[in-house]
């Protein structure tokens, strides 16, 4: 499972922006196969409200049943 913190068109160079050096060549592809999950997933723009940033560490014990990493 990830959750992005980047912008749609960086995600995948391969099929967004191909000058992104910040992306996950394949990504889309992996995704579009149910390899991957994007918690946030391209198009869902209310993920990038930093007013939700409280709510994530909740999303995931919800969604997911496991505790954050914390970096802290």
């Amino acid at each position: 499972m990830l959750y992005r913190r980047i912008s749609d068109e960086y995600l995948d160079p391969l099929t967004f922006y191909p000058e992104s050096l910040i992306g996950i060549p394949n990504l889309m592809e992996a995704y579009r196969s149910g390899n991957v999950g994007i918690v946030n997933a391209p198009g869902n723009g209310v993920a990038d409200d930093k007013g939700i940033y409280y709510f994530v560490p909740k999303m995931i014990k919800y969604y997911l049943g496991e505790e954050p990493i914390s970096k802290y």
